[in-house]
Parts: C-alpha cells; sequence; structure tokens
C-alpha cells in the first residue's frame, strides 16, 4: 500500500501542513481507495514532454498506473497492447492529431473484435479527456464506438487545478 510520502511530490515533502498543494485528505481517501481496487491504467497521449511528465506525476501520486505516448501512432500500438481506462489526449500533436488517433483506433479495435458477439459497447467505452491549448468549442471529435469524451481541460492550467481534475475525473470514472 502506498504511504501518503508516495503519493507527495519530492519538492513538496519539505513544505510545512498545509502547504501541499493539494489537501491531505486527499492522500488519505486514494490510500483507502487503493487498498479496495485495483490500480486504475490511464494512458497519456501528449507530444510535450512537459505536459506528460506533469500529468504522469499527477496520475501517479494519484495511485495510478501511466501508459505514455508522445504521438498518436504510439497511443494506437498501446491501446492494442494493454486495457486502458482513462485517456488524456492531446489534440494538436504532429503526424495523428488527436481526433485521428481516435478515429484510427476505434477503426482497429473494430476489426480486431469483429468476431466478439458478447462486447457490450455501449456500457464499455473508454472515457477520454481532452487536454489541449485549443478553445473547447474548436474542439470536435467524431462519435467512436470505443471511446467517450467526458471532459476538456484547457492548458496552459495550474498543478493544483490538474490535480484537482484528474482527481475529480478518477472519482467519477470509479468502476463499480
Amino acid at each position: 500500500m502506498a504511504s501518503k510520502l508516495d503519493l507527495i511530490l519530492p519538492w513538496q515533502q519539505d513544505l510545512p501542513e498545509g502547504k501541499l498543494g493539494f489537501e491531505h485528505h486527499a492522500v488519505k481517501k486514494y490510500e483507502e481507495e487503493l487498498s479496495k481496487k485495483d490500480l486504475k491504467k490511464v494512458l497519456l497521449i501528449d507530444d510535450s514532454m512537459r505536459a506528460i511528465s506533469t500529468l504522469n506525476k499527477i496520475f501517479n501520486n494519484l495511485g495510478c498506473n501511466t501508459f505514455v505516448s508522445f504521438d498518436g501512432y504510439a497511443a494506437i500500438n498501446s491501446l492494442m497492447q494493454t486495457d486502458v481506462d482513462l485517456i488524456i489526449l492531446d489534440m494538436m500533436m504532429d503526424g495523428l492529431d488527436g481526433s485521428s488517433t481516435l478515429e484510427k483506433a476505434d477503426e482497429l479495435l473494430l476489426r480486431l473484435h469483429e468476431d466478439d458477439d458478447y462486447l457490450d459497447l455501449e456500457n464499455s467505452k473508454i472515457p477520454v479527456v481532452i487536454y489541449s491549448g485549443l478553445e473547447s468549442r474548436n474542439i470536435h471529435v467524431k462519435e467512436t464506438k470505443y471511446f467517450r469524451l467526458i471532459d476538456v481541460w484547457q492548458k496552459p492550467i495550474s498543478y493544483s487545478q490538474l490535480f484537482s481534475k484528474a482527481e475529480n475525473i478518477l472519482m467519477e470514472t470509479r468502476k463499480p
């Protein structure tokens, strides 16, 4: 089981009580959650090393296993190899943008599972959070069989706001 210090970033460990950037109750709540269930698997897709590093730290501190992809093609490869519980996706990437990544992954997953009559796609769609510098009105994602858009996070965003949004998304997408 993770300890409180495992969930606090190294640079936060020397700060006095109440100055951690997030509440201690969040740490305690996730310690309890981790003891009850398997870790969530989160796929982080962004071509920015800074964004990936920040997201990776946050989701790891919240008790998740993270998988990192720096472009759409690597993300599709990851989706073909492992089941994930949540995707955090940048829209503006070189090569394959976020929307195209979801469309191509959806096509491949449909082909891969075309003979699986038991799949309940309506209730097992993977939740996707768009994390982008684009304004939400400029984000257009086609409806897909395997993915559902649940939120849009606007860049830039402070670390504490991003932590709070990530925490909320994990609670909302918690498996029964």
